[in-house]
Order: structure tokens, then sequence, then C-alpha cells
């Protein structure tokens, strides 16, 4: 090398900054910081969004765990293998835990669409296996951990690894987008943490980006590149300092969205959204008809809403009129009913060998006048799918059945869905008669003991059967008395000074307990003070239901209703308790049956009830105590203009004789009562003409149906007169049976929440792809292999040109001949660029030699010139297709 020519000076990288291990342990910090905020605040607004009662300790601590991890993982140099790593590891798991992840899924979601009044589709209902509470606590709380799973790492995806706003959003938001509409709002803190999550991501994106790629289309150095990165690292540490104010911001923004509490949504807002709900799509197939029924939960009543489908299918073998339980409530606890704990139970079931539902059957088999039996045969349509619906004087025991069992002395149950499609009961018909209890001014504990089993003389009964019967039924009226007259203390004094304001006291008649006559008197009182309302309001936090519903709400539903009526019964020491299911009305077996004989039972007839136990005939005895919509000012089903009506003196004609001996049974004269016209029609176009009666119309005739009668002498016998007296009150009516249907506004579809999750998933959704590609666009075409570059941008380029209609290319031809056919149909292709690009790729190809800088640099350029030359001769769609298919670099 000559004097006088100086050798290239070799390029210099620039120097980075120290990276020391206090500044990365910050920029790690930050990072976990901000993504616990987005999941964290994703599972609280998740949570409290559709009010799922999971476990929220072990969700804590799953978020924390999956946030750690991947922070760790994509924070790493080689972040790509240990991705592949986690998601093996996930797929794998996923695998060997498939049936518990789909089972707790499909709970999850059910759990979801019952907090908005939605129902599963049927394809998803057939594949949900019924599990018991615990089993489906575990269930659900899986798939939670699943979700968070997947939510974590999309979420350190966005914030780590391609910062992203609408990627953050896309991880976080669909799940929680039909809880505003449909509910309101999550909670405000878990919102906040969320929506601080977001602006965080959106001030670090912000920062001034180095241009890590291209400037002005040339080629920046590996080196150059590096220290760009961390300059910008820099910057976005930097505004670590605006994290306070972003974050008062934020809640100041959430404060101001968010409804506070108390608020009530205007009424032209609710107008707008029943004038979507009414829209016809999708109803029929998705939506779940909002009985009213919570299964003792008072805190989430609201409006009812029946879709008219049909929940259940009954052939009964004596066309009786029937209420049929699936739930009763043992303890009040102000706001909601519920069962007593399995070991207070377990007490009473290790001390009694009949089970309470079957004392009645036991008792009469061995009194001798069992009364006709009759055979109800239930097919579970859209109900629940454990339940079984069962009606009072039941025969058939819970051992007698496949995969059942008791639920305590409220229910029977089964314990697999195999068996709880269709099943047959048979038992004996009990009517609403109440008959009354005699010695009561001794105690209603001990009239009550005396009087168990009087129908059925088991008093004079000397033999092993009767001694257990007896044993069972004293055991049993001792636990009643501790359990169905409990009541919170200040509800209890509460009650009672009602009580005494109002008037009521437990009728006494000769010192015997008058059961009708004190439920008649708390049943006009709640008529009397109180109103039928098909949207009432929600209960304040903190208060007593039924106190409150007396005296400051007074508008209900048949739950409303009730409950106020049980805790009445209850604070005058009358063991009574609250109950939901369905009711068969003598109308019903005018529906045309099918092949099998079963006539369907809609939802319209879900109904809430009392259940008094009768100690006379050992069973609990429903009691209606819901007044209907229609009474004010409307004609009772009798004709007359009394809503209330009066009690009328006699026995159902199923009423079991009460006295051993075979003596004839007087036969009650029935009254004939009216049948009332249906005011309006149903509104479902489906339904039959014969179930369009009106919903109002409710409960005063079954009112009348509260018969009191006269208590069973010393020997058995009852006043033969008063027996014959009246009309039949064995069953309810019509008009129970849509009581609380009100007037079957219409259920709101399920395509909103579809309609929602497609405004916001698909944009994001193509967002995120879209994205996808351009970054795997610019890493293909600066790649360290110059000829994989250069082959990767000559395929770029043709699949532009064969989305814009180019011919492909041929076998055997050149590159000159295809550039030649392509620039004759397309000549915004530029037929000498292209030559030159297929050229430098045959290159890159077969040569063996390495592409310069220069050739790669014209690829890209080309690649450019056709992705803004292309769109111009296509039309409007196309070209949207194409800017999001083909993004320039």
């Amino acid at each position: 090398m000559s004097a006088g020519k100086r050798a290239p000076r070799a390029a210099q990288p620039i120097p980075l900054p120290e990276n020391t291990p206090a500044k990365l342990l910050l920029h790690i910090s930050q990072r976990l910081a901000v993504l616990l905020l987005a999941v964290l605040g994703f599972l609280f607004c998740l949570l409290t969004s559709y009010q799922l009662d999971l476990p929220l300790e072990t969700l804590v601590w799953t978020a924390v765990a999956f946030s750690l991890l991947f922070v760790a993982v994509f924070s790493m140099q080689r972040s790509a293998l240990l991705v592949l790593a986690c998601l093996f590891a996930a797929i794998a798991y996923g695998i060997s835990h498939a049936n518990d992840l789909l089972q707790g899924s499909l709970l999850l979601i059910e759990r979801v669409a019952l907090s908005l009044s939605l129902n599963l589709p049927e394809a998803l209902g057939l594949l949900l296996h019924p599990a018991m509470a615990d089993e489906a606590l575990r269930l659900m709380t899986l798939a939670a951990q699943a979700l968070l799973f997947v939510v974590s790492f999309l979420s350190a995806f966005f914030i780590i690894s391609q910062p992203s706003v609408p990627g953050l959003a896309l991880s976080t938001l669909p799940a929680l987008l039909p809880a505003p509409f449909y509910l309101l709002s999550p909670a405000l803190l878990p919102f906040f943490m969320l929506f601080a999550a977001h602006m965080m991501v959106f001030a670090f994106n912000n920062a001034k980006r180095a241009q890590t790629t291209l400037r002005a289309r040339v080629y920046v150095p590996l080196s150059r590149r590096k220290a760009d990165l961390v300059a910008q690292r820099a910057a976005q540490n930097s505004l670590s300092l605006l994290v306070l104010p972003l974050i008062a911001l934020a809640a100041l923004i959430s404060g101001i969205v968010l409804p506070q509490e108390g608020y009530e949504r205007p009424e032209a807002i609710e107008s707008l959204q029943q004038k979507i709900f009414s829209l016809d799509l999708g109803k029929e197939a998705f939506w779940r008809s909002n009985d009213g029924l919570t299964r003792g939960d008072l805190t989430s009543l609201s409006a009812i809403r029946f879709s008219g489908a049909t929940a259940l299918e009954v052939r009964v073998s004596n066309h009786s009129s029937l209420y049929l339980r699936d739930y009763a409530g043992a303890l009040y606890t102000k706001d909601g009913w519920k069962n007593v704990s399995s070991g207070d139970f377990s007490t009473l079931s290790n001390s009694i060998e009949i089970a309470p539902q079957n004392l009645l059957a036991s008792a009469a088999a061995l009194g001798g006048s069992t009364p006709e039996k009759f055979e109800l045969s239930v097919r579970n349509i859209a109900a629940t799918p454990l339940s079984i619906w069962a009606p009072p004087g039941l025969m058939t025991r819970a051992d007698e059945l496949a995969n059942a069992g008791y639920v305590q002395d409220t229910a029977l149950a089964f314990v697999s869905s195999a068996s709880s499609a269709e099943y047959t009961l048979e038992a004996i018909p009990v009517g609403m008669a109440l008959y009354s209890v005699s010695n009561a001014s001794d105690g209603f504990r001990s009239a009550y003991q005396k009087a168990a089993g009087a129908a059925y003389g088991l008093s004079r009964l000397e033999n092993s059967g009767a001694d257990t019967v007896r044993q069972s039924a004293s055991t049993y009226i001792d636990y009643l008395f501790d359990v169905y007259t409990s009541l919170p203390d200040e509800t209890r004094t509460a009650a009672q000074a009602l009580l005494q304001t109002y008037g009521i006291r437990a009728e006494l008649d000769e010192a015997a307990l008058n059961l009708a006559g004190t439920c008649q008197s708390i049943r006009s009182l709640l008529a009397a003070r109180c109103s039928y309302d098909y949207s009432p309001a929600q209960i304040p936090q903190g208060v007593d239901f039924a106190t409150w519903f007396l005296q400051d709400a007074q508008s209900g539903y048949c739950v409303h209703f009730a409950t106020t009526a049980a805790v009445l019964l209850r604070a005058l020491g009358i063991p009574a308790r609250y109950a939901e299911g369905y009711i068969v009305i003598q109308k019903d077996y005018d529906k045309q049956p099918d092949a099998d004989g079963f006539i369907p039972i809609e939802d319209t007839h879900a109904h809430a009830w009392v259940e008094v136990f009768d100690p006379s005939i050992l069973e609990w005895v429903p009691v209606e105590m819901t007044k209907s919509a229609s009474s004010d000012g409307q004609p009772t089903p009798d004709g007359t203009d009394d809503p209330l009506g009066e009690p009328t003196l006699s026995l159902s004609a199923f009423t079991p004789e009460p006295t051993p001996e075979p003596t004839p049974t007087p036969t009650p004269e029935p009254t004939p009562t009216p049948t009332p016209e249906p005011d309006t029609d149903t509104p479902e176009s489906n339904a039959d003409s014969e179930d369009s009666e009106d919903p109002e119309e409710a409960d005063d005739a079954a009112a009348e149906q509260i018969t009191p009668t006269p208590a069973p002498t010393s020997g058995g016998e009852e006043d033969s007169d008063a027996a014959n007296e009246g009309e039949d009150a064995s069953s309810p009516t019509e008009e129970d049976a849509t009581a609380a249907a009100g007037s079957a506004q219409p259920r709101p579809p399920l395509w909103p929440v579809f309609a929602l999750l497609a405004v916001a998933g698909i944009p994001l959704a193509a967002f995120g792809y879209r994205k996808f590609l351009h970054e795997r666009l610019i890493r293909s075409l600066l790649q360290k292999d110059a000829n994989a570059a250069a082959l990767f941008a000559a395929r770029y380029a043709l699949s532009m040109l064969r989305f814009a209609g180019a011919p492909d290319p041929q076998p055997l031809e050149s590159p000159e001949q295809y550039a030649y056919a392509v620039a004759r149909k397309i000549p915004a292709a530029d037929r000498m660029r292209l030559e030159s690009a297929l050229l430098i790729a045959q290159r890159a190809r077969f040569s063996g030699r390495i592409c310069t800088k220069r050739e790669r640099d014209e690829m890209i350029g080309y690649v450019n010139a056709l992705a803004a030359a292309l769109p111009k001769g296509m039309k409007r769609l196309k070209r949207l297709l194409f800017a999001w298919r083909f993004p320039a670099v």
C-alpha cells in the first residue's frame, strides 16, 4: 500500500450507556408495576363486573406469579425460546387437564351469563356436566387461572416486547365489555387500575422513538441501532416521573366516568336499552328467562322478563294443580335465605329414620287412611340442571331415583345430569288447607308435638313403625322451632314491632292456633300496604329486606311478598319458610299433550310462595301470599270488587281424613268459580293461545284458598259440617301461574353482547395482525443474511403483484419475460425495476454471492414503491384490504 493512501478507518461502534444492575432493576420494576396494574385491574374488573364469587386470594397470587414469570421471560435476551417453552408447557397442561378446563370455562361462562340474565347456547349447555358446589368452585377457579395466564402473557407482550395501547386493550378489555352495557360498570378501583395501566403504556410508547429501521431508505448499522434503542429506553425511563400525575388523572377520570353509589340510570337510557332488547334477533336461542327467582339471594333481584319458553314438561296422572318446589330457605339473613350448615343438619339426620320429605306418606300408610296417590313425571327442558321439582306429600324416596339425594329437609336434587332429564315421582295430594293446632295456649312447640300426626291417628297405634314415625316427627318438630322460627335479633324486633303496630297476632280460637286465619291476616296486611311491581327497586346495602319492603319499598313481586310473609310468621312463633319452584294450574291441562302425554310448563309459571308446617299431617303446606298487580281497583276472579276475598271454611278434597276409623269422608260441594278472561295476549308469537292469560291477575283468588279448618278432636275427628263448607282450596289458580310474570316483557336478546365484542374485538384483532405483519416485514428485510432478505423482498413484491391481479410466473419463464407480462397488465409495476429485482433475487438464490448493501436497498425501495403505486388503480374496498395486508416499510 502506498504511503500517499490511507487505509479506510474501520467503523467505530457508538459506545452504549452502561446498563448498571440498579438501572436494570429499576427498569424491570417499572415494567412489573404496569403489568400488575393491567392484570390485577383485569381480574378485579372481571370479578366485580359479573359478581363472581371466586377465591380472591388464590387468583391474586396467580396473577402476581404469572406477571413475575412473563416480566422475567420478556426481559431476557433469548425471550423467544423462553416464550415457546412457556407456551409448550401451557399446552401440555391444557391437554392433560382438558376436561377440567372445559367444564370450568363453561361454568364460568354460565355464571357470567346468569349475571347478565342470559342463557348458554344449547350446544354449550349439552357439554356442561353438573357438579357439586365445591367441585364447581374448583373448576371455575381453574378456568379463571387459565384466563389469567392468557391475559398476563398478552399484556406482558404488549407492555414489554411490543409496547402498544391497542394491543393491551385487545388483551384486557373484550371480556369486560358486556358488563357496562348490561349491568352498569365494574368497581371504581379496578377500573382505575386498568385505566392507569393503559395511560402509562401510552406515555411510554409516545416517547421520542429512535429510528431503528431505515432513515431515508438508508440502511442503519447495527451498532447505531443499538445506541438508538438504548436512548429510546432511557427516554421511556425518564417518563416515570409522569407516573404520579398520570395516576391522579386516571383517578379523576374514573370518578367522573363511573357512577357513584346510589346512581340510577336515566329513564332515556333505560328506554333505549329496552328498545334494543326488544329486537327479535337471537332471542329464542340464547336469552335466559329472568323469572325473578334467585334461590335465596335477595340482593340481585331485578326486573322480571319472560321469554315464554318451555321450562319443564310434566305428566300428571290425576290432572291436579300443583306447587312444585325445588328450593326452600331455612335461615333468613336480612338480605337472603340459606340452608343450615351441614354440621347442624347432621344432628337431625342422625336422629331420625324417616326423611322429613316423606313423613306424611309414612304416617298416612300406617294410619290406613292414605288417599289415592298420583304419579308425576317431569322432563327438564330449560330449568336448573340438577333440580328435582317435587310436590308436597312425596311418597318417593331419594334412593328410589338414580343419582339423587335429599337436600337437607328442603328439597331433592340429582348429583349427576345423567338422570335429571326425566324422572317420575309418586305423591299424596296435599292442598292449601291448614288444620288448626289445639292446646296452643300452653305453647306452640308443645301443641305441635301433641298434634303430630293427629289426622292419621298415630297416637293410638302401637307398633314399631308407628314408634319410628312418632320419634322422627317429634325430633323434626323440635328442629322446626329451632330453625324455622329463627330470625336475626334486629329483624325479629322490627317485625314484632310492625305486627304490633298493625294489630296482627297469632289467632287463637278456643286455645287452638288458627294457622289459616293467621296467614290470611298477614296476607291482608301485605295486600293493603304493598303493590305488585315487575321492576322493583334494588335493596339498599345493609338494610333488612323484609322490613324495608313492608315499610319503605312497598312494591315488589312474589319473592318480596313470600319473604316478608315468612319473616312475619316466624316473628309470631309459627314455623314457616320461603319456597321457590314452578306451579301447574288447571288450565295447563287444556294444552295439547305430546305423544307421551307431557304438557309444557313455561317459564311464566316460575313462582315463590310461603310454606307453613302443619303438624296434623306432618307436611309443609303451600300458602299463597302474593298480591296480584291487577287487584287494585280491579274485580277479582269471583266477580266481586273485594281484592282480598274471605277465607273459606273448607278442607281440600285431598286432605286426609283425620280419623283412623274407616268412616265415610264427607265430600265438599264445589263452588263454581268464574274463570277470568285474559286481558292481554302474551307477546310471544310462538306461544300457545291457551297460555296467553293475563300475567297481572295473580293471587287474589289464591288467597281465598288459604282455608282455616277446625282442629281435629281428641279422637281424631273433625267437624264434618265445617268440612263441607266452601269450595275446593287444594290448588294454585291460573292467576298464580303468572303472578310474578308481569306483562311478560321480552327478554333482551344476546346479539348485543356479540355485537359489542365484534365492534371491539374485530378492529383490535385486525390491528394486531397488521402490526405483526409490519414487524415481520422489518425483521425479514433487515436480517443479517442479506441473501435471505433479498429473497423475502422478492416474495413480498410478487405477493403484492398477485393481489393486484398480476399473473403467476410460469415454469422456464425468464425474469425479463415475466416483467414484460406484468407490465402489460399492471403498468404501475415498473417493468425495469421489477426485472432488476427478480435478477437480484435470482443471483441471491443460485450464485452463492452475498448481496451488497446497494442491492438490498434497491429491493427495499422497490417494495415501498409497489406499496405506494399499486393501490391507486384499485377500488376502494380492495385498496383498504391492500393497505392492511401489505404495510409499507
